[in-house]
């Protein structure tokens, strides 16, 4: 069992949430803090050489289309993986990054499962969550985006998708805004005529929480050539597996 003081913990006064209804997410801005956020943005930059051009799942197969989706990403969990059945031994393992072991802390911890208890299904499942994934993108450069798409897989992996978001304080980027719709989707379209969406802006400790059938996009992302000078996100889908304890390394 971990101690509660390892996870993250509410701070009263600092964070402050806002909910949107249709589609429904919850807002919490200062999520961390500027001294954490900051780590957590060292942190990420220090793994630029793990970044590659993201793919999209297409029949199965994993492929590039820079029409869908462009930009890098790095899959973090990859990179602090051990061969131990016993969670607490690979928790411990993963504390070694700044960026996992506070991810780790928040969907482990009691004050966030109490919080979200009272939201609609999927959120409301936040504490019995036991599966999680966890990716970091950056957009910018000329123009980088992702068209409307939805988390969701075949399976329970992807109940609750959260997206945190950190950068370079002031920001140097411009764009990049996550737009929600509840409307429904086929390729890159929304195919509901009366459809109603969302546009959050990327605000450095930011998170965003909403349902991984959600219909969302990336809007177009501009920056300079210099990797910090990006948008960074913080992309991690929450599950639910029976039978099974804590699996986050994927």
């Amino acid at each position: 069992m971990q101690i509660e003081s390892e996870n993250f913990q509410w701070r009263y006064a600092k964070q402050k949430i806002t909910i949107l209804d249709d589609p429904y997410c919850i807002i919490i801005d200062d999520l961390f803090g500027p001294e954490k956020s900051k780590e957590i943005f060292e942190y990420i930059v220090s793994l630029r050489e793990y970044f590659h051009p993201a793919k999209i799942t297409y029949e199965d197969h994993l492929k590039t289309d820079e029409d869908y989706r462009k930009n890098v990403t790095c899959y973090i969990d990859a990179l602090y993986k051990i061969d131990d059945p016993d969670w607490t031994a690979r928790r411990e393992y993963r504390k070694k990054s700044q960026l996992l072991g506070a991810i780790d802390g928040l969907v482990q911890s009691q004050d966030m499962g109490t919080i979200l208890h009272s939201a609609p299904f999927p959120i409301c499942k936040f504490r019995d969550v036991n599966a999680w994934e966890t990716q970091i993108s950056r957009y910018g450069y000329d123009k980088d985006h992702y068209e409307w798409h939805y988390d969701r897989l075949t399976n329970d992996d992807r109940m609750i998708t959260l997206v945190y978001y950190v950068n370079m304080e002031p920001k140097k980027f411009q764009g990049g805004e996550l737009v929600l719709s509840d409307g429904l989707s086929l390729g890159k379209k929304i195919i509901t005529s009366n459809s109603k969406e969302y546009t959050i802006e990327p605000k450095n400790d930011r998170l965003v929480i909403f349902n991984s059938r959600t219909v969302h996009r990336v809007a177009p992302t501009t920056s300079s050539a210099r990797f910090e000078e990006g948008r960074f996100s913080v992309n991690t889908w929450c599950g639910i597996r029976k039978n099974g304890e804590p699996i986050s390394n994927y």
